[in-house]
């Protein structure tokens, strides 16, 4: 069994591991596409099943608060 430092660590290093996975070219074009719905006022669907609410409830709170400061809806 794990020590607690041993678990943190290795869940610390799976994260690492996977967040080097993600393409910024695919991040980017994500804010692009998610910036040009906000400019034209149009509906963003973010959902989820069961559990998953949540975390899209999260993903929406995100969104608003920290993305929606930084659009100029002009």
């Amino acid at each position: 069994m794990l020590s607690r430092i041993d678990l943190v660590s290795k869940y610390k290093s799976l994260l690492i591991e996977n967040i080097n996975k993600i393409e910024s070219k695919n991040v980017i074009e994500i804010m692009n596409l998610l910036e040009k719905t906000a400019k034209e006022k149009k509906t963003i669907y973010i959902f989820g099943n069961g559990g998953s609410s949540t975390t899209a409830l999260h993903m929406q709170n995100d969104f608003n608060i920290g993305v929606s400061n930084n659009v100029d809806y002009g």
